[in-house]
């Protein structure tokens, strides 16, 4: 049964814990396999699946983002803890840099984040002097990287103001930290949960809720530890 409500669909990923927002593996559920082509940009609230990826982040029902080794997913509250500690690293970014384990633009995007505030993608170019020519694609891979590492996540959209203050063009996400935006309840990390026994919680259900997986591509595309 396809979903037809944005209750549904949260409903769904709170039943299966995690799916993916386009088809990423094949059988494994997402967004676009879950619902009717016609559902999409109606621009319906309630209907529509492009406005649910926003909204869900918004109202913190669900994660949203590039969560899911880069691909675009969402996690539920039950398996946001076990993302989070396959993910993120156990080293501090300050160290990380140090190191020469982050590139320049990825640290400076960190750093920017640390002033507690939320950035759309527009308003990141602008702090970081960035434009879509010049920096532009290594900026989309460091904002890319740190919701893959799980130290920004997706909190809603933004659209641009003019100088009157009037909103124009199309929204663009917005970002904020994961420590700022996440509930403290989903990130109660069990100590005893190493990465690999992270790894293969997200390799069981995975391989449980999908449909004739391959388990060896869905081990590359998770970047799951084998």
């Amino acid at each position: 049964m396809l979903l037809q409500t944005y209750q549904q669909f949260i409903n769904k990923v709170n039943e299966l814990g995690f799916i993916t927002l386009s088809n990423v593996v094949e059988g494994f559920p997402s967004l676009s396999s879950l619902t009717a082509k016609e559902q999409w940009h109606t621009n319906e609230l309630n209907t529509d699946p492009w406005k649910w990826k926003d909204r869900v982040a918004k109202e913190q029902k669900l994660a949203y983002g590039c969560i899911i080794n880069g691909h675009k997913g969402f996690v539920s509250k039950d398996f946001y803890r076990v993302f989070y500690g396959l993910f993120h690293p156990h080293k501090t970014m300050q160290s990380r840099w140090n190191s020469g384990e982050v590139n320049q633009m990825t640290y400076d995007l960190y750093q920017l984040f640390t002033n507690n505030k939320s950035y759309s993608t527009s308003e990141i170019r602008k702090a970081l002097s960035v434009t879509k020519k010049n920096g532009g694609s290594t900026l989309n891979n460091s904002i890319k990287q740190l919701q893959k590492e799980f130290y920004i996540t997706v909190v809603g959209n933004k659209r641009k103001l003019n100088k009157q203050g009037e909103p124009y063009g199309w929204p663009s996400a917005e970002f904020n930290t994961v420590e700022n935006h996440i509930d403290r309840d989903w990130l109660k990390v069990n100590e005893q949960l190493s990465k690999q026994h992270c790894s293969e919680l997200v390799l069981t259900r995975a391989l449980q809720i999908g449909n004739n997986i391959n388990k060896n591509e869905l081990v590359k595309k998770f970047a799951l530890l084998s």
